[in-house]
């Protein structure tokens, strides 16, 4: 019933840790009730529907394990606050930039 700190179990195929079930994961989409009119180009879906509630994906600590997959989609208002939900912080990178993603 609590969080493990990064890097506690090994990193998925594609050499990624801790992609799902530690908290649920914010995203900047709102929340639809379905994906009538989703953006095709992979843009944040935040036309319409409920601006003040955004997704969550992937499930958390406090899930059964059955329902911690990527795919699993849930909603929370944007000033809700708790202890199984979190961000995730990325950047872009581009080919060739002196940065490596290992």
């Amino acid at each position: 019933t609590f969080t493990s700190p990064v890097g506690s179990f090994k990193p998925n195929p594609w050499g990624l840790y801790d992609t799902l079930g530690n908290v649920w994961e914010w995203c900047e989409d709102h929340w639809h009730d379905n994906y009538d009119n989703i953006p095709i180009d992979d843009t944040p879906f935040t036309t319409s529907g409920g601006a003040g509630r955004r997704v969550l994906r992937g499930a958390s600590w406090s899930n059964f394990p059955g329902n911690v997959r990527a795919g699993n989609r849930g909603r929370d208002g944007t000033g809700d606050r708790g202890t199984d939900a979190g961000f995730r912080v990325a950047r872009t990178s581009q080919p060739n930039d002196g940065h490596s993603l290992s």
